[in-house]
């Protein structure tokens, strides 16, 4: 596998630092920016789904002046795409797949985690929980990436304050507040911070990554020596802030 030359070691600290927020896209991005990964090794991996020949490719953009990386995913049968998908048939193409052991615990561990806070929402069992956007593939593939990800960084992490949006979006459930039940569920125990920005800044996906990690406090302080730091990009653009997240590696 063509793995980054630079990859986190087992003795390193990753900081996320949620400028603008954070999706599963935007944490893969930054982690490609940060040359801490490749596309040519997640592509790999995530084509070893069992969707077909999957590509990462990635877009240089401008985010409120801060250069960044911005993915996309292709390759997958045009069958395959829907919006919808039951948990348990997301574990089962998991399970399936020739994917590394410790990366499909990792997956199935993160969609468990968002289904839990689903169930409990809509109030359903957590074996009927039906995901909309979540079920679709390129987030699936958000899930199985960061998966990767987390496995091969595996140090510690701190995260900053999680900014948050206002107002009300629409989702495939009709309207919702800005931060959606199931984000604010998986964010609890996290400090916020109100941005007065309208819209949705932290994703279900990226509320999920943040639970997987174990944290519930910002690390402000952190030590060690940096040395690369990279910046993923979401797909909007903010008035007054970069729709980034940054990360950054210590040793």
């Amino acid at each position: 596998m063509n793995t980054a030359p630079n990859a986190p070691r087992s003795s390193d600290h990753i900081h996320i630092d949620l400028i603008g927020g954070l999706a599963g896209d935007m944490f893969i991005a930054a982690f490609l920016h940060a040359g801490l990964v490749t596309a040519e090794e997640l592509s790999e991996v995530m084509s070893l789904v069992g969707l077909g020949t999957i590509k990462v490719l990635e877009h240089s953009v401008m985010r409120y002046g801060i250069e960044a990386t911005h993915i996309s995913f292709m390759g997958w049968d045009a069958e395959q795409e829907r919006d919808h998908r039951h948990l348990s048939e997301i574990e089962e193409m998991i399970q399936r797949s020739n994917l590394p052991d410790d990366v499909k615990r990792r997956s199935i561990s993160m969609f468990y985690k968002l289904g839990e806070v689903e169930s409990k929402t809509h109030d359903i069992p957590l074996e009927t929980v039906h995901f909309h956007e979540i079920g679709a593939i390129d987030s699936i593939l958000d899930f199985v990436g960061a998966a990767y990800i987390i496995e091969r960084c595996a140090g510690s992490w701190s995260a900053s304050k999680v900014p948050v949006g206002e107002g009300i979006v629409e989702m495939s459930h009709g309207p919702m507040p800005a931060m959606a039940p199931a984000t604010a569920k998986l964010l609890e125990g996290f400090s916020l911070e109100p941005t007065g920005l309208n819209g949705e800044l932290v994703t279900p996906t990226g509320a999920t990554i943040l639970k997987e990690l174990g944290l519930s406090t910002p690390g402000l302080s952190v030590s060690g020596v940096l040395r690369e730091e990279g910046f993923g990009a979401g797909t909007k653009d903010f008035d007054r802030r970069a729709n980034v997240v940054r990360i950054a590696r210590y040793e």
